[in-house]
């Protein structure tokens, strides 16, 4: 059996009209005048949440309305060994010992990392996706950041002059960084630290290939300040 759920856009909340639909299912057999279901079964309710979000694609593939189930903790998933190795190696070192990242923290501050997943913890602080079109000023800022640790360039070069990476990355490398740009809470976040390394070009392009489709497949939503905390979509990474 198969069953469709929809609700109304016009009624939804904020920039991509959440709408969430609480559903359930009911069986029994019943006929008119003969059998008589005494205990009919039905099941908890579920939560599903609908949306009008306009940049959810896969190339020139567009996915503007859609339903999820809301009742989860979404996450991303990056394979040690695999054709993203470098990234994931990243991720896992930067979990296991933020303080051995660069830019290397300052006196005795303990950096601090958001978005790992942990199963016994679904309240664990969370990634929130951003888009360069819609937070463009915090997706420049991330960048920026990013190449002052990295390269000693740009407008925040002399903020890591100290404690950057000692060498910018090498021919075939790219400047992996974490949490990603594409996050609320990326290297220009004033509440969370960020980490970079150099990293294989290719395996960093796979990495962020990966994670792109990620966002449309699990349909996280872009960080809407007109919601609160609560309302806005975050997802974690697993390292495999």
């Amino acid at each position: 059996m198969h069953w469709d759920i929809a609700n109304f856009e016009g009624s939804g909340l904020g920039r991509d009209k959440l709408s969430y639909n609480q559903w359930h299912v009911e069986a029994s057999t019943d006929e008119p005048g003969g059998r008589k279901t005494l205990d009919p079964a039905d099941t908890p309710s579920r939560v599903q949440r609908c949306d009008s979000a306009d940049y959810m694609k896969h190339g020139r593939n567009l996915y503007p309305k859609a339903c999820v189930f809301s009742e989860v903790t979404p996450f991303l998933t990056y394979t040690l060994g695999s054709d993203h190795d470098g990234v994931a190696r990243h991720l896992r070192d930067a979990y296991k010992s933020p303080n051995n990242t660069y830019p290397l923290p300052v006196g005795t501050h303990t950096k601090k990392f958001p978005g790992q997943y942990k199963p016994s913890d679904p309240n664990a602080p969370g990634l929130h996706r951003i888009t360069e079109e819609m937070h463009r000023s915090i997706y420049r800022d991330n960048r920026r950041h990013k190449d002052g640790a990295c390269y000693h360039r740009g407008r925040y070069k002399k903020l890591y002059e100290k404690t950057g990476l000692p060498n910018p990355p090498a021919a075939g490398e790219d400047c992996d960084e974490y949490p990603f740009a594409a996050t609320l809470e990326g290297a220009a976040s004033k509440k969370w630290d960020f980490s970079v390394r150099p990293v294989d070009s290719t395996e960093n392009q796979k990495a962020g290939a990966k994670l792109r489709a990620y966002t449309t497949d699990d349909r996280i939503l872009a960080w809407d300040k007109s919601l609160s905390e609560s309302e806005n979509d975050r997802y974690y990474v697993r390292i495999k």
